[in-house]
């Protein structure tokens, strides 16, 4: 679906086809929201949907702060990822996977491990811990270490409701987004919609199969790898 018929199905949702009593300016920050729920609903499943890549230099460090320093992102624009100076659209939501790349094969040379806690931090050999706007390593680098992250949505997505721009990828499942804002709605309306949210639970389960099985053989290839290793 593109960002009209989004917003046409929202309205439709509501039973509030004209402006008379929900405004654009009110449509866009419910289908905003909507948005911003599926993004998160979709990263949770399968975190690599949205992912962008950005990478940044370490001088023999240990902490590199997202809101005082630029990032080269994979368009080779720079900005910062987080802080109030973040770039527009770039700021991040989610961070998937730190790690040096190889700048001739592209391919990792060192992954680092995500950990929770200072000690845990501290006890680890390539691990790292996102503590406010800063990156925390367990050790000293000096090198290139390359991110790859969630940002949030484009901050001017849902200005021009006309559009007939594609929201993203996941055409099948744009209601969804209208069902979300019209979930919102339903909150500052204070009338409870059960048919609606009996239909977001229907297509919050298609979405999660969806996803799963959008590689077709995906899920196959992890009953067989599970089989070998029960049976080797």
């Amino acid at each position: 679906m593109n960002i009209k018929e989004t917003a046409e199905l929202f309205r439709a949702y509501i039973d509030e086809p004209d402006a008379t009593f929900v405004t654009d300016t009110d449509l866009k920050v419910f289908l905003a929201q909507g948005y911003r729920e599926f993004r998160d609903i979709v990263t949770r499943i399968q975190p690599e949907t949205y992912s962008t890549g950005a990478s940044f230099e370490m001088s023999n460090q240990a902490k590199f702060d997202f809101s005082t320093t630029n990032v080269t992102f994979d368009d080779l624009a720079v900005g910062k990822i987080l802080g109030a100076s973040a770039t527009a659209s770039r700021r991040l939501v989610k961070l998937i996977s730190v790690s040096i790349v190889d700048t001739t094969s592209q391919m990792p040379t060192t992954i680092y491990e995500p950990v929770t806690s200072a000690v845990a931090l501290e006890r680890s050999w390539n691990g790292y811990m996102l503590v406010g706007e800063k990156l925390v390593f367990s050790g000293n680098i000096n090198d290139t270490i390359t991110i790859a992250y969630v940002p949030e949505q484009s901050s001017t997505m849902w200005d021009n409701l006309a559009s007939t721009a594609v929201v993203d990828d996941l055409t099948l499942y744009h209601d969804i987004i209208a069902l979300l804002a019209s979930k919102q709605y339903a909150i500052r309306d204070g009338a409870f919609n059960p048919p609606l949210m009996d239909q977001l639970n229907r297509r919050l389960a298609d979405l999660q199969e969806g996803l799963v099985k959008r590689v077709v053989d995906a899920p196959q290839y992890v009953q067989r790898v599970l089989e070998a290793n029960e049976y080797s």
